[in-house]
């Protein structure tokens, strides 16, 4: 199984053909997904998750970084408007 995932070849983002993995948006869930596991945990330790400044500041950065992400696609392309699409539902 681990030959699988041994790829002798890199693939290029411009050519993927998953939206958001290849490009960076993915990165974003992943932190989402973390600050929610985090703000959960608060709430089953019965602390306040509205007053967790550590938890807002990270909230912040992922949404600044959300805002300025650069999509890769050509403006005007159908991928370009789904990765639009994409960057709005994160």
């Amino acid at each position: 199984m681990m030959e699988f995932f041994n790829l002798a070849f890199k693939i290029k983002p411009e050519i993927a053909t998953l939206i958001g993995v290849l490009d960076g948006l993915f990165r974003f869930i992943s932190k989402i997904s973390n600050l929610r596991r985090r703000l959960r945990q608060r709430m089953e330790d019965n602390l306040d998750p509205v007053i967790d400044y550590e938890a807002l500041i990270s909230a912040y950065v992922i949404d600044t970084g959300l805002r300025g992400w650069i999509r890769p696609q050509t403006p005007g392309t159908p991928r370009y408007t789904i990765s639009m699409l994409y960057q709005q539902a994160t």
